[in-house]
């Protein structure tokens, strides 16, 4: 699981990687990604080929971002968002949950713009297994396992409380439990 998030949660303690980049600085982090898989073609040019328009006018932006400035902008060390990158790229899925901090942020369309591009450049748009879970469409269900399925993860969604009386605490539960990048 990757984590984009200034502050240290116990989600980003549970991440495989946590890019904590600086406040409001998201769609930087996010282009720096997203130009590392152009720029070192992790794309999905059957997908692009097959289910997109235009797509080269798009990539052809993303050859020209400057990694580096990016990396120095949102304050996240430039290998790590690198092999962050390649990861993204090389996965065998990819699924995005982005929450309300991001989404009340500084440049918030931007970066719901970039998080899409992700999907479709690493062909994980309107796959199966692969997506974006809404978070204002997932009622909350008390101390719990959620009742809610979504179709992203395969998985019910589970609540920090039930996973302090299942696993003794949030850090302890399984990765996949939460989501995020979980590899077959």
């Amino acid at each position: 699981m990757i984590v984009i998030d200034p502050v240290r949660t116990e989600t980003a303690d549970l991440a495989d990687i946590h890019l904590q980049v600086r406040p409001g600085t998201d769609a930087w982090c996010l282009a720096g990604l997203l130009g590392v898989l152009v720029q070192e073609d992790l794309l999905d040019h059957a997908f692009l080929t097959a289910r997109t328009t235009g797509a080269e006018t798009v990539i052809e932006q993303l050859r020209e971002v400057d990694v580096a400035r990016c990396a120095q902008t949102c304050g996240v060390d430039e290998d790590l968002l690198r092999q962050t990158a390649r990861t993204i790229g090389t996965a065998s899925s990819v699924a995005t949950y982005e929450d309300l901090g991001v989404q009340q942020g500084p440049n918030s369309t931007l970066v719901s713009y970039l998080n899409k591009l992700t999907w479709l450049l690493t062909g994980n748009f309107a796959s199966r297994a692969d997506g974006h879970a809404v978070p204002a469409r997932v009622p909350r269900t008390g101390p719990r396992v959620s009742s809610v399925r979504i179709t992203v993860f395969s998985a019910r969604l589970v609540t920090a409380c039930r996973a302090r009386e299942s696993w003794g605490g949030i850090g302890r539960m399984p990765r996949c439990a939460v989501g995020g990048l979980c590899r077959k």
